[in-house]
């Protein structure tokens, strides 16, 4: 894309600001916050939940959301599924069939 300076007023450096999509060579596709989006907005009680998380919040909240949400994406699937189950468990769900 090419914009003409004659349109050009000022130019704002914002690191992270194309997040989700890419920023070559800075930094790729979040392809783990898509994911989420995309399963959120076929669901009206998770794209409630996925809202109030990421978009009403301010800018150092987003940040923290995402990078908490990076951090359990690249742990081992059984240590997420741990700790799933221990989260579970201090809400009070319990699996079938556990005590």
């Amino acid at each position: 894309m090419s914009i003409s300076r004659l349109l050009t007023d000022g130019v704002i450096e914002t690191p992270g600001g194309a997040h989700f999509t890419a920023c070559v060579p800075d930094y790729p596709r979040d392809e783990t916050f898509q994911k989420e989006y995309v399963a959120a907005a076929g669901d009206p009680d998770a794209w409630a939940a996925f809202t109030e998380q990421f978009l009403e919040v301010d800018e150092d909240g987003y940040r923290s959301a995402t990078t908490q949400m990076a951090t359990q994406a690249s742990r081992p699937a059984s240590t997420q599924r741990r700790d799933s189950e221990s989260a579970q468990r201090s809400a009070g769900v319990r699996r079938k069939g556990t005590p």
